[in-house]
């Protein structure tokens, strides 16, 4: 068979039987990929047609019994991909690429690397877009039903239109970006990510009976079409086909609210036929997010302890981020849910439905996610008894939160000894949340006597595992010697990691500290910069101080409009100090 002939070939080539038939398959020699020659004229339209081909069903893959992964790149790209390529192969990979640049042709070789793989990994770069070879691998892969997942290289207009019809085409994509590569903490979650996704392509969970799902799936989808009926949401009705599409540019671009829906509408169907891969790529998406939707992290917990999209692990459930109390947290990510899905309520409802039946079958990550979502709904007797249950099986974050309801006398009545010995079981277990909580009922003497060692010992504890509110907590011992030596430097420390973490109190406290050269060098400059962070999210303190330091120019540029502005938000909020800087300001007194 020529090479022209396995390209038009619309299934394996009848040259490779034994790869066609999944047996007598020896260990692929290192060599695919691409590279060669770039084109004099750029031409993007071959690609994009070749990737809008439907990706294979779940069955398609898991009729495939081989587990190899091939890397399809341009060699002018070889750095990174071979970066790459060694970091999944040290994660237990088995990657097929080219390592000698093998010719501008695709050849038996790389054939043969295909037909062998079972996932197809593009390098997405302008070197790839150009090149001849790199738009045959695509199409022999696609014409051979070999799902993609594409790593983005570049942000030029060229790539971009490329990953753009993946996109379309249904697939997902990895950001590899210059920015990306060069931040270590990005890149390391970046490849995690890949990692995540590679194990859900090679590793489908297998079909089991989703029957308690129909009921649900039918109602949101009908509630969802009828949601965007004219005079409701909008004069211009939408077909749901259509809201998913700009769900998936929204979600494709870092929404994570957008990401949410998405996985919501392909876990249950709505608008779009049921599709647990892309839901699983979606909630873990939206999970992992960078503005860290917390209700996505409860959601994708349930989903990995019922093996709903990804292979059942309780292991990596419990380990699931969900550092942080709910509360308006859950809220104004439900709200902004609403704002990019018109017929978000219904379908959450219906989420909100099938967490209530998982709950029901005894699943504890269903039953706090549930009774976090009850929580919400201001129902909190109801809440206090899901998160009893599980609390009571033993979940570290269902035992943290039933201690935040006695600490709060939410659902039951405020009993600060019941709140410390559900706070200690959780804690007990390594959950920051719980150890910062217990920390501060030892530091306040509330259902417990009051122990400031002991308080320093949890808080600690809660620091050293990044929980912001422990850093902040300890950092205050340390600047007033309670429980501890004092030690403004040490203080400096923990406030800069809480700050850094955008905790607003630590963000202000450190502007002080270098404001007046405290456990670090004066410096003024690193004042006003943190007291910026913390004034714009509207922490009152920083705003009042900010307002003084454009006032005597100290730090930054006098500037006596930008004193009035920070002076009178503070003053807003009620600040006295603020109130009486801006009456002498306005009397002309200060102005010098």
């Amino acid at each position: 068979m020529t090479m022209e002939e396995a390209l038009n070939a619309p299934t394996l080539p009848a040259s490779f039987p034994a790869a066609a038939a999944g047996a007598g398959r020896s260990t692929p020699t290192r060599a695919s990929g691409g590279g060669g020659e770039v084109p004099d004229q750029f031409d993007v339209s071959l690609l994009s047609l070749l990737l809008l081909a439907p990706p294979p069903s779940p069955l398609d893959l898991l009729l495939e019994q081989y587990d190899r992964v091939m890397i399809s790149y341009c060699w002018a790209d070889q750095d990174v991909v071979l970066s790459v390529a060694d970091e999944l192969e040290r994660r237990g990979f088995t990657v097929w690429l080219d390592r000698s640049n093998m010719g501008t042709e695709l050849n038996e070789s790389i054939i043969r690397g295909i037909l062998d793989s079972r996932v197809v990994i593009p390098f997405i770069s302008r070197h790839y877009v150009e090149s001849h070879v790199c738009k045959q691998e695509v199409k022999f892969a696609n014409q051979n039903r070999k799902p993609f997942l594409p790593v983005r290289l570049e942000n030029t207009p060229h790539v971009e239109s490329s990953v753009a019809a993946f996109v379309t085409a249904g697939q997902i994509y990895i950001d590899l970006t210059r920015g990306i590569w060069e931040n270590e903490k990005a890149k390391s979650d970046a490849l995690w990510r890949l990692k995540q996704l590679l194990t859900q392509l090679l590793h489908p969970a297998s079909s089991t009976d989703r029957s308690s799902l129909e009921h649900v799936a039918a109602a949101a989808e009908a509630a969802a079409i009828d949601s965007l009926r004219p005079g409701e949401q909008s004069s211009q009705p939408k077909p749901v086909d259509l809201v998913v599409k700009q769900l998936t540019k929204k979600g494709s671009s870092g929404d994570p609210a957008a990401q949410y829906m998405l996985a919501l509408r392909h876990q249950f169907g709505v608008g779009t036929p049921r599709n647990l891969q892309h839901a699983s790529f979606w909630i873990l998406s939206a999970a992992n997010n960078k503005q860290a939707i917390y209700y996505a992290a409860l959601h994708y917990a349930v989903m990995l302890a019922l093996g709903e999209g990804f292979p059942p692990n309780v292991a990596d459930a419990d380990a699931v981020d969900l550092s942080g109390d709910a509360g308006d947290k859950i809220r104004s990510e439900l709200d902004a849910c609403r704002e990019v899905d018109p017929a978000a309520s219904r379908v959450l409802r219906g989420c909100a439905s099938w967490m209530q039946s998982r709950a029901e079958d005894g699943c504890a990550h269903a039953q706090y996610a549930f009774a976090e979502f009850l929580g919400v709904e201001m129902d909190y007797t109801e809440a206090v008894r899901w998160h009893r249950k599980a609390a009571e099986q033993g979940h570290a974050w269902g035992q943290k939160d039933l201690g935040h309801r006695y600490s709060r006398g939410e659902g039951v009545e405020q009993d600060f000894a019941e709140a410390a010995r559900w706070y200690r079981k959780a804690a007990e277990q390594g959950n920051a949340v719980a150890q910062n909580s217990l920390g501060s009922l030892h530091y306040g003497g509330q259902g417990v006597e009051r122990d400031l060692n002991e308080a320093v010992r949890w808080f600690r504890k809660a620091a050293e595992q990044g929980n912001a509110l422990g850093q902040r907590n300890l950092a205050e011992c340390y600047l007033e010697g309670k429980g501890v030596a004092k030690d403004a430097a040490e203080a400096a420390k923990w406030y800069k990691k809480a700050a850094e973490q955008g905790n607003v109190s630590a963000q202000n406290l450190l502007g002080f500290m270098h404001n007046y050269g405290e456990g670090v060098a004066k410096d003024l400059t690193e004042a006003v910069r943190w007291y910026r962070k913390a004034a714009e999210q509207g922490y009152v303190w920083s705003q009042a101080n900010l307002g003084l330091l454009y006032l005597n120019g100290e730090g930054v540029a006098k500037d006596v409009s930008e004193a009035r502005k920070w002076l009178g938000k503070a003053a807003e909020q009620g600040n006295e100090d603020a109130k009486k800087t801006l009456q002498i300001l306005n009397k002309g007194w200060l102005l010098w």
